[in-house]
């Protein structure tokens, strides 16, 4: 059984070394997911300034991902759009309607045993009827677990559905935490972007996400805490929360884009839809197991966008 990709001290240093990211800057992007190597740095920055603030308060580790671009040399690892880790004798999925599913993603929670309740599988597929989530239709998604240690998987002219448009890519996996008092943090949070003299620009209800955003990761992650927009308001108490996926871009003009990629994207490629995934201009997808081993999903956004 291989092993899924890890973010190691050479790769942290390597990205150190190169993108020499100022203060100002790990400070301001220390909010979201850690998708690219730059967002990973300041996540990683803001948890160490924290603890030499004195900051004692509860935590809960997860597991997050920097992503690299394409397809992976191993099909069973966390990935975003691509080919899916399934048997090449598996039936591919249809809707009732008759619609074959698209594969969006999937995670490989192998690693992540020691962190979350006991699961009923190796990795989480999840396919949609077309590539833009929507709610309302109970048949519009597919999920399925798959163990680890298939051989003969789908090929590529056997995998049906639209194309997926946005970006398709795998993650490196990178042991980190979340924190419980969502509250103090990000007044921490805030204090010590004042005395950054970072300019807060966006108003309001942006800047308490922004805020919020630096408490817990947003996806891709698999397990610590859910990184609700909304406070929990859909999940049951008897659910405990398992991973999620939600919005992210590249940096743009900065080098190391994604961890596989050192050549930087202008500010116009890296908004395009083939190298980010976005819905609603903010979403976050979160996964809970209830009480009988079943994958629960909720799709949360904004207060604004609703």
């Amino acid at each position: 059984m291989s092993n899924a990709p890890t973010v190691v001290k050479s790769d942290l240093a390597l990205w150190s070394s190169k993108l020499a990211l100022t203060p100002e800057y790990l400070f301001a992007y220390a909010s979201g997911a850690a998708t690219s190597p730059a967002s990973l740095l300041s996540l990683i920055d803001f948890r160490e300034r924290l603890k030499e603030s004195g900051y004692s308060g509860s935590t809960v580790p997860c597991d997050v991902f920097v992503l690299g671009e394409g397809e992976p040399q191993e099909r069973d690892v966390t990935k975003v759009g691509g080919l899916p880790y399934r048997p090449a004798s598996a039936a591919w999925p249809i809707a009732p309607d008759g619609t074959p599913y698209v594969f969006a993603f999937q995670f490989r929670v192998t690693e992540s045993h020691d962190i979350l309740p006991q699961i009923p599988g190796d990795v989480l597929l999840f396919f949609m009827k077309d590539p833009y989530i929507e709610l309302g239709d109970d048949s519009f998604v597919h999920i399925e677990w798959q163990p680890l240690g298939l051989t003969d998987l789908v090929v590529p002219e056997k995998c049906l559905g639209e194309k997926w448009p946005y970006f398709y890519g795998y993650g490196i996996r990178y042991r980190s935490l979340d924190f419980v008092d969502q509250e103090a943090v990000s007044k921490e949070y805030v204090r010590q972007w004042k005395l950054l003299g970072i300019e807060e620009t966006g108003g309001e209800y942006t800047n308490h996400l922004i805020a919020l955003g630096a408490t817990r990761y947003g996806g891709p992650k698999i397990g610590g805490l859910p990184p609700w927009f909304q406070r929990a308001r859909n999940s049951s108490p008897d659910e405990q929360f398992l991973c999620s996926l939600g919005t992210f871009y590249p940096p743009d003009e900065m080098l190391y884009p994604w961890a596989n990629r050192e050549q930087p994207f202008s500010s116009q490629e890296s908004g395009k839809e083939g190298n980010s995934l976005d819905w609603y201009d903010g979403f976050e997808l979160l996964f809970f197991l209830d009480k009988d081993k079943n994958v629960k999903w909720y799709l949360d956004l904004p207060s604004s966008l609703e």
